[in-house]
């Protein structure tokens, strides 16, 4: 917010994982390999990416990307009987922001090994970074090193709330909720049932580009629905 990092230029956030990477590892049925009961990558993950996205830059202009199915073929742990996964296991795109940022998001539940979340933000003044291995927010200003801003949050020791800033992040959002529930007023900050639509059209759109081989405009989707 003070433009320390300058103008956005681009953004890169891979995730990568090995939940699904042992065709052998899930059970016939697991909804989250089945696309007809809403599994894949895109949705589970990909969502919240966009969402971040559009947080920090604004709207998705244009998109291109796709959200295969890398490894079908698979067996029961417990049975040893075939299934067919349908839901994709790695989802990518590359999104034009209005901004004229560029945002690119690899995400993968099939690899050999877990690599975690990065999240990295180049401006014309500067740069930030988080990784998932500890969760640390690093910045530096042209010219300069990396150096460690992270602020701790204060409900992260608050009983029960599980550890790691993804799940103490969505504290201080219900507490705004619950506040504004009470108080009979709109949320001061938070996604709202249209960010919900615009970022459903950019996951569909992601889906139309890796279908029809070409660029998608997310705005369309929303004009169309």
């Amino acid at each position: 917010s003070e433009g320390a990092l300058g103008e956005i230029r681009h953004v890169n956030i891979p995730n990568i994982g090995k939940s699904w990477a042992d065709p052998g590892g899930r059970p016939k049925g697991d909804w989250w390999s089945l696309a007809e009961r809403g599994g894949g990558r895109l949705g589970a993950n990909g969502s919240h990416q966009v969402d971040l996205l559009r947080w920090w830059l604004g709207e998705v202009k244009w998109v291109s990307g796709a959200a295969p199915v890398m490894v079908p073929d698979r067996l029961d742990p417990g049975t040893g009987e075939r299934w067919t996964a349908t839901a994709d296991d790695v989802a990518f795109f590359t999104a034009e922001m209005a901004s004229g940022a560029v945002a690119q998001v690899f995400m993968s539940g099939v690899a050999a090994h877990d690599m975690g979340n990065a999240t990295r933000i180049f401006g014309s003044r500067g740069t930030i970074t988080l990784s998932n291995d500890d969760e640390k927010l690093l910045f530096a200003p042209e010219g300069e090193d990396l150096q460690d801003i992270t602020i701790t949050d204060p409900n992260a020791d608050l009983p029960g709330v599980n550890a790691g800033i993804w799940n103490v992040s969505v504290v201080a959002l219900m507490q705004e909720l619950a506040s504004a529930i009470r108080e009979e007023r709109k949320p001061s900050r938070g996604a709202t049932l249209a960010d919900g639509l615009a970022n459903q059209a950019v996951l569909d759109a992601v889906r139309i580009s890796g279908t029809e081989r070409r660029w998608v405009r997310p705005e369309e989707i929303l004009a169309g629905s």
